[in-house]
């Protein structure tokens, strides 16, 4: 009986397309805006929002500090079945939130002076302050968006975290068509047209996640600032690399009009704009995963995480295939609708070329953040979003003659290189100590060396069940258990599963299980995807039926149920 991939395979993907969907929301709501406004106001419009575009990432940057902080620490105590904990950190990071939103918002009304910096002293300076006023007005719904998508995530609601951006992306394309065409604002309209759509999804998304049954109601007895240092200290690399696309587009923005002027600064916008897309891979395929890996780190199952690796780096192959074959069979079309004069073949070939290298280190690089390497996250973030891309660009510049694009997939194949030789350093150097860890992910895996915990999967059959219960009945035995409480826990986790298949309300394709024999304790750990389902609070419902759980939940020193990410997970000490 070995570990099957397909149930962690089967969560993931569940969770992976509602969360791209989210990414795509945000992301489409700047190229409708860029759409719209480069058919109303030409190139000179487009200029201006991508020019204003470090003031949003900003404004990003720091909802993302907070909730992904807090959402990724929901997750790892989750994972150790502290509810509590991770409900007070989901109300820290609302109050963290609303106070970064408000002061921001206060802001908007002296912004004039970063008005006059972004446009660098061209004719833009007005559309960008237009701009920049309204979105630093709607700073609060653009900080908060983070919130519920990352907490509807974790508390298993994807259905409505694809409403939530069906809601934002639907609702700001009708006000832009409104704003721009039958009430023409210009500019304003796009900024008002974003900051509208995004409040209505962000009231969308807390009203689901208050609804009753919920983990993560909103309780005004909760709102404080606790846990506020690691919440940041968890957020920084997710945050951090929002603000180091900000100087980066800043700086590569003064970069390329210096060294390909106004049209190369065009061909930019456009596939600055483009790039934004990628994001649905880029962040998407890492996010889907953290909270999976937050859970699955804070319990030690190693074989889990992985999966969970294994599962991203081969969808994030397939998937930036996909972007890229995509972009260049558009190449026509993508011309005619930014209103290109140039043909945009080459360098969408070199944006394409960008996306698999990116996705990959964001994938080692959300790791390190979810599993608590911090300060290794931070400097791989720093790195691939903004060194590598000035300093090749900026040689490119000197080189007149090499090709101008290709930077882009240089810079993003460098962090790649970089990574792997970091993490092969660090592997080789604890072999020496009394914790080596291994290659790729940098796990302790010496409870798996010394075969003091099993992971295996079950299929959802009585067949399997059976053999399950064999499985750890010899587990238990080869770390020296009883024979009488083997032969109880055996017959015990058999009626349990098999109430669990029978009882749920779900299509259950397999459980995953973990047995573990410890100095302090020995017991199993199941998983199973689905709706809510706690087999021990039916026992007193039908006692012939339920007799084997209530033989468990006697002999057990600990039994819990917890539900988080749609999965129900049951631990039972003996």
């Amino acid at each position: 009986m070995n570990y099957d991939d397909s149930f962690l395979r089967r969560q993931y993907l569940i969770n992976l397309f509602p969360i791209m969907f989210s990414i795509l929301g945000g992301t489409v709501n700047a190229l409708i805006d860029s759409v719209f406004i480069s058919l109303v106001l030409g190139k000179d419009g487009l200029s201006a929002v991508t020019l204003s575009m470090p003031v949003y990432l900003v404004l990003c940057s720091i909802g993302a500090l907070i909730a992904s902080g807090g959402s990724l620490l929901s997750a790892r105590e989750a994972g150790k079945e502290n509810i509590q904990s991770a409900v007070r950190y989901y109300h820290s990071s609302l109050t963290l939130t609303f106070i970064c939103g408000i002061l921001f918002s206060a802001f908007a009304f002296f912004c004039r002076p970063l008005s006059d910096l972004l446009a660098q002293g061209s004719a833009l300076n007005e559309y960008i302050y237009r701009y920049i006023y309204v979105s630093l007005l709607g700073a609060l719904p653009f900080m908060m968006l983070y919130s519920p998508v990352f907490y509807l995530q974790l508390a298993g609601k994807r259905k409505e975290i694809t409403m939530m951006t069906f809601i934002m992306v639907s609702l700001d394309t009708i006000l832009d068509a409104v704003l721009l065409f039958i009430y023409p604002m210009g500019i304003t309209g796009a900024a008002i047209a974003s900051v509208v759509s995004t409040l209505i999804a962000c009231i969308y998304g807390f009203a689901c996640l208050n609804r009753k049954g919920s983990d993560y109601r909103i309780s005004l007895k909760l709102f404080g600032v606790k846990g506020t240092g690691s919440i940041i200290r968890f957020g920084s690399p997710t945050a951090l690399g929002n603000f180091y696309d900000a100087v980066r587009l800043l700086i590569i923005n003064a970069l390329i009009l210096k060294i390909a002027g106004v049209s190369g600064a065009a061909v930019w916008a456009i596939l600055n704009t483009l790039s934004e897309l990628s994001l649905i891979i880029v962040s998407g395929i890492p996010q889907a995963a953290a909270p999976m890996t937050g859970v699955y780190y804070a319990a030690h199952e190693n074989t889990g995480i992985r999966v969970l690796f294994k599962i991203e780096i081969v969808v994030a192959f397939f998937m930036s295939l996909i972007f890229g074959a995509v972009l260049i069979l558009l190449h026509g079309p993508l011309e005619i609708l930014f209103n290109s004069p140039e043909d945009l073949t080459l360098p969408l070939l070199a944006l394409s070329l960008s996306v698999l290298a990116n996705v990959i280190s964001t994938i080692w690089s959300v790791y390190f953040n979810t599993s608590g390497r911090i300060g290794l996250s931070n400097f791989i973030t720093v790195m691939r979003r903004l060194i590598f891309p000035i300093a090749v660009l900026f040689l490119y510049g000197i080189r007149r003659e090499l090709y101008l694009w290709n930077f882009l997939p240089i810079s993003a194949l460098l962090s790649i290189v970089l990574t792997w030789m970091i993490v092969t350093v660090i592997s080789a150097k604890s072999r020496s100590g009394k914790v080596p860890l291994s290659g790729m992910l940098l796990l302790d895996d010496h409870l798996e060396r010394e075969n003091k915990v099993l992971d295996y999967s079950v299929a959802a059959d009585i067949e399997s069940v059976c053999d399950a219960s064999e499985r750890i009945k010899e587990f238990c035995q080869a770390n020296n258990m009883d024979k009488k409480n083997i032969y109880k826990m055996g017959l015990a986790i058999e009626e349990l599963l098999t109430v669990m298949i029978q009882k749920s309300n779900s299509d259950l394709k397999t459980i995953d299980m973990r047995s573990f024999a410890l100095e302090e304790t020995t017991g199993v750990r199941i998983r199973c995807a689905g709706e809510r389902y706690n087999p021990f609070e039916h026992v007193d419902e039908d006692e012939d039926f339920y007799m084997g759980i209530s033989m468990l939940e006697k002999t057990a020193t600990y039994v819990h149920h917890s539900y988080t990410l749609g999965m129900n997970t049951i631990i039972i000490l003996l």
